[in-house]
């Protein structure tokens, strides 16, 4: 994340690892970070939250940011390093 809390599309960061989307892991990525503020911004202050599936982390960072705690599961080895 960059110091005025943007990111890099998930294609950059994709590329930049030599990975891609996987259709077999159901694999979708959040590419406006508007809706990842505003999915957080649905999240009680405090709440402790479970992401399952958390990708290049968008979503992630922005729930951390709310959250009290949150855990982030990936299962794409690949992106888990990411």
């Amino acid at each position: 994340m960059a110091d005025d809390g943007t990111f890099p599309s998930p294609k950059q960061i994709l590329a930049a690892h030599g990975l891609h989307a996987r259709k077999r892991l159901g694999q979708n990525f959040l590419v406006d970070p508007r809706f990842a503020q505003r999915i957080a911004g649905a999240l009680p202050a405090g709440a402790f939250v479970v992401e399952i599936g958390a990708g290049t982390g968008s979503l992630t960072a922005a729930i951390a940011r709310r959250a009290k705690s949150v855990v982030a599961l990936e299962i794409d080895r690949g992106l888990a390093a990411v």
